[in-house]
């Protein structure tokens, strides 16, 4: 996933600082285990690396994503409902594993990126005047970016599937990015509200992911292609 100049409005700021406040630690890292929210458990996985290689998505390296481990237990969950409940050619199989990195243009900035990221999120979780500090910065006017000033905003999110069990079976790339609109407010606006009607309009599962894309497509402010990967990635 790679972010151009994004932004954190006050409110989502506010609600991250209150989580960290006002839930104990030891839930928190609970909630943080890979499967914690899964019915069933699946192939133990790192929580995150530090560098990852990303030559599968055409090149550069991938840094440690702190929406990455809140993300990575709800992916999971989806897996877990799938092996337990769903259909059998719905189910992603026990060998499935979810990463999610931030794309650097070298090991060395993903490297950097990694460990400033891992540095401010234990001061934010135990260190109290760092909070302190944030909250008073996020309550003040002077540091509130305006919408019209947010509107840059742009997201690209590449997924990369392939089949573990598959000797000559190609990866697939989706490539997701935002257009037309910031990802932050008017992005996630529309993401939420089309996510609510394909739950609602849908009747049969197995076409979900389908309608829930098209939608997106239709909306005019996502890009979603999906291509078939012919480098070698191995």
């Amino acid at each position: 996933m790679s972010v151009k100049t994004f932004v954190v409005s006050q409110g989502t700021l506010l609600s991250a600082l209150s989580l960290l406040e006002d839930v104990p630690r030891s839930v928190l890292w609970d909630g943080f285990e890979s499967y914690s929210l899964s019915p069933v458990q699946g192939k133990p996985s790192l929580l995150a690396r530090l560098v990852s290689s990303l030559k599968h998505i055409g090149g550069g390296y991938g840094s440690f994503s702190l929406l990455g481990i809140f993300n990575k237990p709800v992916v999971n969950r989806s897996w877990g409902l799938l092996q337990e409940y769903g259909h059998q050619d719905l189910a992603y199989g026990p060998n499935f594993n979810y990463e999610e990195v931030l794309v650097s243009s070298s090991s060395l900035i993903a490297m950097f990126v990694s460990l400033i990221s891992v540095a401010m999120a234990y001061m934010l979780l135990y260190l109290p005047p760092v909070r302190w500090i944030l909250r008073r910065l996020a309550n003040s006017d002077s540091v509130n970016p305006d919408y019209a000033g947010s509107i840059t905003n742009s997201l690209t999110a590449t997924n990369v599937t392939w089949a573990s069990s598959a000797e000559h079976c190609a990866p697939v790339r989706t490539t997701f990015k935002t257009k037309n609109c910031d990802i932050a407010y008017l992005g996630a606006s529309v993401m939420i509200s089309e996510c609510a009607l394909s739950l609602v309009l849908t009747l049969h599962e197995r076409t979900l992911g389908h309608v829930l894309t098209d939608r997106l497509r239709r909306s005019e402010y996502f890009d979603i292609r999906t291509e078939v990967v012919q480098d070698d990635i191995n």
